[in-house]
């Protein structure tokens, strides 16, 4: 299955445990396309519509309504867990890659 980095697919997050993101939801792939090619995990970022004022949350519109990618639910996840591809979002994907450079330094 080929993949690239910034694509929102919506991903089968469950089984999950305590606070993880549950539910098949929409996550943007962050790994690069370095890896999504010869691996069959790849890392990705949920997106939640509930909003908060958190530094490692980046706004991102994927229909009409507002949502964020959750950075600090960042999960690997094997492909057979992506559902289909929902859209792509190069702007958003580059504004996370600062947050998650800001966070790991």
């Amino acid at each position: 299955m080929a993949v690239k980095r910034f694509e929102i697919w919506l991903v089968s997050l469950d089984p999950t445990l305590g606070p993880e993101m549950t539910k098949t939801r929409p996550a943007m792939i962050l790994s690069p396309d370095e890896l999504n090619g010869p691996l069959q995990t790849l890392l990705v970022a949920p997106l939640t519509p509930s909003l908060k004022p958190w530094p490692f949350r980046v706004s991102i519109s994927l229909t009409q309504e507002p949502g964020q990618l959750c950075l600090d639910q960042l999960r690997s996840v094997s492909k057979k867990r992506l559902v289909k591809k929902l859209g792509e979002d190069q702007a958003v994907g580059q504004r996370a890659l600062k947050v998650l450079r800001q966070l790991f330094s």
